[in-house]
């Protein structure tokens, strides 16, 4: 039991001391410490930042999440079904993993600038640039952006379970999206050979 000591001791400094204190403070006047109660949760809950906050995290949340799932759950199924570039095909999408956010916020910049890649894009096609960060579109090049950074370790999560289901249980599931898009039969029916 020793041995986990260095690792409680650090743990509770580096994260569980400092989100007590958090806590602890949330109670108290801004200015002092006096005790305030739950007056600075209900001004909170009156603050129309935070209420436009929580409703961004909750349309992002929404979106985003159901999105992410049923992207690189079809995505692994695709590459479940390619085993010939399979590896090559996982690389590429753990690739956006492998970049630090400092220069995926310089990719996102150099991509959706005024001035960026997209805007000369539409200029090309006969449009007018867009900042896309700081216009309507902002929270679709959010969604954009996390699948982007996110869908190619998801993928790798799908192709692990897919990987440890055994052959023999594909014969007696019940004909399903797994059983279709894996191209095995169940009796007299093939499903997408």
């Amino acid at each position: 039991m020793c041995f986990l000591a260095p690792s409680l001791i650090g743990l509770s400094a580096t994260l569980l001391l400092p989100r007590a204190d958090v806590i602890r403070r949330s109670f108290l006047s801004p200015m002092g410490n006096a005790f305030a109660g739950l007056s600075n949760y209900a001004a909170l809950l009156e603050n129309v930042s935070f209420r436009l906050a929580l409703k961004n995290t909750g349309r992002f949340i929404a979106v985003c999440i159901p999105l992410l799932l049923a992207l690189s759950l079809s995505v692994a199924l695709m590459l479940y079904r390619l085993k010939w570039c399979r590896n090559l095909l996982k690389t590429t999408y753990l690739l956006p993993l492998a970049i630090p956010v400092t220069s995926v916020v310089l990719i996102i910049q150099a991509v959706f600038h005024r001035n960026g890649l997209l805007s000369a894009l539409v200029v090309l096609f006969g449009g007018q640039g867009t900042d896309w960060l700081n216009s309507e579109y902002a929270f679709d090049v959010l969604v954009i952006c996390y699948l982007w950074k996110n869908l190619g370790y998801n993928v790798v999560l799908w192709l692990a379970g897919l990987s440890g289901i055994p052959e023999a249980f594909y014969g007696v599931c019940s004909p399903s999206l797994l059983l279709y898009c894996s191209g095995h039969s169940m009796g007299d029916k093939v499903y997408w050979r």
